[in-house]
């Protein structure tokens, strides 16, 4: 009954993972005009991921319609918080970051993006919170190289990105090692 046990103790220890994030400052900011629009890009590594858990973005924006956000995994996976190429026109601005109803910038807000979020974007202002993000690649990663862009498709409007933030969830080395001790453990004491 204590070798059962023990084997089950660290075999739910070795599928235990830990939460980690990563963030990045983009401090890119487009001005109303000439209204050229713009793009920020970011490249970073990050190790073994088991999932993508939220996605966070400081944002502003006088037509948020025109932003486009992606962000691309080591095997060509990507997600999409907010992506302008698969709108469609008449599908309304959203304000983000704005003073209610004036158009005008205010401070950058914070907005979440996860899979499934409680919320779609909220015409004509969208106040900071949590979204559900356009698309959401689902599964693990191998460690390696990731790129984060955000595109102002369309000039004529204002904006800015502060701070991008990626939380995520690695697998535990000491869990796997704790597995290992467990079998030799197990293995131990058949022969005696």
């Amino acid at each position: 009954m204590k070798k059962t046990l023990l084997i089950v103790a660290v075999a739910g220890l070795a599928s235990a993972a830990a939460a980690d994030s990563y963030s990045h400052n983009f401090n890119v900011s487009w001005p109303a005009s000439p209204g050229t629009g713009g793009t920020g890009v970011h490249n970073f590594v990050l190790p073994n991921v088991v999932s993508i858990d939220r996605i966070e973005f400081e944002l502003a924006h006088t037509w948020g319609n025109d932003l486009r956000i992606l962000i691309t995994g080591p095997d060509g996976a990507d997600y999409r918080p907010m992506d302008r190429s698969a709108s469609t026109s008449g599908t309304g601005n959203f304000d983000l970051g704005l003073v209610a109803g004036s158009g005008a910038l205010a401070n950058i807000a914070l907005y979440t993006f996860i899979q499934a979020g409680p919320t779609q974007w909220i015409a004509p202002a969208s106040p900071t919170g949590t979204y559900n993000a356009h698309t959401w690649s689902g599964g693990s990663y191998s460690a390696g190289g990731w790129t984060v862009e955000v595109i102002d498709a369309i000039g004529g409007d204002g904006g800015a990105v502060g701070n991008f933030t990626i939380h995520y969830t690695v697998p535990t080395p000491g869990a796997l090692a704790l597995l290992g001790m467990g079998g030799l453990v197990a293995a131990r004491r058949r022969r005696a």
